[in-house]
């Protein structure tokens, strides 16, 4: 089976302050350290973005308008990945430097429209393959003025399958919202 990823890189990056995509951790941007993990584990590597960064894959923007968050972006990937030919996408924010190398492959064993990963009981609904079979109904929440924008409540109207990724040493998808979590990340990458 061939995979298709995206990496979710659309956000406004408020906490940060300025595009966390491209945000240095030991002198690498973070959309190049998550790129570096997941490009091996898939066929096709895309960013859902809604600027230009200076990446060698297709850039996606947000098929809906006025900022949806990142039910947008996933949208985008779906579209993408059917267009490709892809019955499944992955997705991952960019914020994530640490995550699994097999991630896609043990998301991908999950029989579900939706598999997500989870670590130390903590959910990270947008770390998951995504059936395109949930594009359309994902299209008509969007498209629906009054519809939910929250990734979760979305996918609890998904068949969805979680995958424990739990370990001792750390979370694997830590992600880096602020200066502060920078500052953690680089004590990790130092010890």
């Amino acid at each position: 089976m061939t995979r298709a990823g995206v990496i979710l890189a659309g956000g406004r990056s408020r906490r940060m302050g300025t595009s966390k995509a491209l945000v240095p951790l030991q002198g690498v941007a973070l959309l190049d350290r998550v790129v570096a993990r997941v490009a091996p584990q898939v066929d096709d590597l895309a960013i859902s973005t809604n600027v230009a960064l200076p990446a060698p894959f297709p850039q996606l923007a947000d098929p809906i308008g006025d900022f949806q968050g990142p039910l947008a972006g996933i949208l985008a990937a779906l579209e993408w990945a059917m267009r490709l030919g892809h019955a499944t996408v992955a997705t991952f924010p960019c914020d994530t430097p640490f995550l699994p190398l097999d991630v896609v492959s043990r998301l991908a064993d999950a029989c579900a429209d939706v598999a997500v990963a989870r670590t130390n009981d903590r959910v990270h609904p947008v770390c998951a393959i995504w059936s395109t079979r949930v594009a359309t109904a994902l299209r008509a929440t969007l498209e629906d003025p009054t519809g939910e924008r929250s990734v979760m409540r979305f996918l609890g109207r998904c068949e969805m399958a979680v995958v424990d990724f739990s370990t001792r040493n750390g979370d694997p998808f830590l992600n880096m919202n602020c200066r502060a979590d920078l500052e953690g990340a680089e004590r990790v990458l130092a010890a």
